[in-house]
């Protein structure tokens, strides 16, 4: 493959497959090959370890480079170094296919003086602690804007998840986009004694008040009332997706199940601008439609309802499908049923759960249509 790269490209994806020998080998080969790369993505199953020096070597001579996506675990010392002292580099991210066994060598992300100068995005595997210690307050860590971390190891105690908000709060206040993955890596099982995130931990974040993305990843499921959607609605006022631990541990005894459907119309109200959310819904919950397609509060342009491990509530399909559609606009939002089971066995009741709410996006389709038909008749305007 190498020999076909021409010096002009300025996108580049790299899959390494080969021996480490050969990789290492490809990396030499490309020094000076492709020097006006603006964009490398590379995707990996050899850990860092395995051609840390000449891949580094690679990078530090790529000096247009303005975004950069490594596997998991591959910011080592040496690509640390070398992704620092690239002085157009705005986004240092992660591939999502890798070999994503923790690998201290690989979590070594670090600020040194006068690296770094022009980062806005950084996604990167840590512990918590180490976290905390690298996002010390400082311009070049509050000019950052999109942020994703992803905690290694066990999942960390509610009380390490708070002082890391918290700080990150002082720290980041020019953030638009958070994502914590607070689950434990697939090679470690999830301590199930915490209790689940609730808004206390989110507080913390206040300060990003430009905030248009929010997600959160945790084994227990999130805890939300009237009270913490009127204080979402308060403080991010801005806010686009909003993601609270939809998926959690198949392994564990969820307490409380989930979250009240009765909380839609309130976040309806409180986001405006909310294209995408993922909730775990309580399924012990009965629903019943009032019959009322067109109440005060509906999302205008809610896309993607994500609803993860939830079951479809224990109430007729056809009304939890009309209640859905009396909550949205003119278009009914994707549902998004979560099918990743990499965190535990797989869960028995999949195959029917993936049925009903199919059947509950039928039925939204069918209550959207009469909807938009009775809209019509009164006269009303289709956005």
């Amino acid at each position: 493959m190498a020999p076909f790269i021409s010096s002009s490209i300025t996108t580049l994806e790299l899959e390494i497959k080969p021996r480490k020998e050969e990789a290492g080998s490809l990396f030499d080969f490309l020094q000076g090959s492709a020097p006006n790369i603006q964009e490398l993505a590379i995707t990996s199953h050899h850990p860092v370890d395995d051609f840390d020096l000449p891949l580094s070597l690679w990078i530090s001579s790529l000096q247009n480079l303005t975004k950069l996506s490594l596997p998991p675990y591959y910011k080592s010392t040496n690509i640390v170094a070398a992704a620092g002292g690239l002085r157009v580099l705005k986004i240092f991210s992660r591939t999502e296919n890798g070999f994503g066994i923790p690998n201290e060598n690989g979590m070594q992300m670090e600020f040194q003086p006068d690296t770094f100068p022009e980062l806005r995005a950084l996604e990167w595997n840590s512990t918590l602690p180490n976290a905390i210690q690298l996002l010390q307050p400082s311009p070049r860590v509050e000019a950052l804007e999109s942020l994703h971390l992803s905690c290694s190891g066990s999942n960390p105690p509610t009380s390490e998840v708070l002082a890391f908000t918290r700080g990150l709060g002082k720290a980041c206040p020019r953030l638009r986009e958070i994502t914590l993955d607070l689950f434990p890596d697939v090679w470690t099982p999830p301590l199930l004694t915490e209790q689940p995130l609730g808004m206390g931990v989110l507080d913390g974040l206040a300060p990003c008040q430009e905030l248009a993305v929010l997600r959160v990843r945790h084994p227990l499921p999130t805890k939300l009332d009237e009270n913490d959607v009127h204080l979402i609605g308060a403080t991010w006022k801005k806010l686009e997706c909003l993601v609270l631990c939809p998926n959690p541990s198949p392994l564990g005894r969820w307490s409380p199940t989930g979250i009240s459907i009765s909380v839609l119309p309130l976040l309806a109200n409180a986001l405006p601008n909310l294209t995408h959310l993922g909730l775990l819904f309580d399924f012990n919950e009965a629903i019943k439609f009032s019959g009322d397609l067109y109440p005060q509060n509906q999302f205008k342009n809610l896309q993607t309802l994500e609803v993860g491990f939830s079951d479809v509530p224990r109430s007729e399909i056809q009304d939890l499908g009309s209640l859905l559609a009396s909550l949205c606009n003119l278009s009914a939002p994707t549902i998004d049923v979560s099918r990743d089971r990499k965190h535990g066995p797989p869960y028995l009741g999949d195959n029917p759960r993936m049925e009903r709410w199919e059947q509950v996006r039928r039925n939204l389709d069918m209550a959207m249509r009469i909807k938009i038909c009775g809209w019509r008749r009164m006269g009303g305007v289709i956005a």
